[in-house]
């Protein structure tokens, strides 16, 4: 059942936040965003203009991929005050999570969700290890 929160975006804008959704995915540790999570962040993205909202999907697409959903709600509000894009996160803060380029084609994943949690998986051994 498609959420009535998307129908005032076309169809163009909805394959944006359909992309959104694909990258922010992989913020998480399962590969998946939950449905309750999708529909606050509609719900917050319906006090602000689909134009406004579009730009800021993209935004966080390209510069911040890594980031979660959070990050774009201070995009979209950085936007709708008239300002042309978001700050930069300080490069002097040891405790931000270094931004690594994921590289997607258009349309499908570059993996699926298999080979994710193989990945997932070997990341975390990885973690583990370091920590010996």
């Amino acid at each position: 059942m498609e959420n009535p929160l998307l129908e005032r975006y076309s169809d163009l804008q909805i394959k944006v936040i359909n992309d959104y959704w694909d990258t922010i995915r992989w913020t998480r540790s399962t590969g998946k965003v939950s449905e309750g999570i999708k529909s606050k962040e509609l719900e917050f993205w319906s006090k602000y203009p689909a134009k406004t909202v579009i730009q800021a999907l993209r935004t966080h697409i390209d510069k911040y991929p890594n980031i979660k959903e959070h990050y774009t709600r201070g995009i979209i509000r950085n936007l709708s005050k008239g300002q042309s894009q978001a700050p930069a996160p300080s490069s002097n803060n040891r405790y931000q999570k270094p931004v690594l380029p994921i590289v997607q084609s258009q349309g499908e994943p570059t993996v699926t969700d298999e080979e994710f949690a193989e990945l997932m998986k070997m990341a975390q051994q990885m973690q583990d290890n370091k920590r010996k």
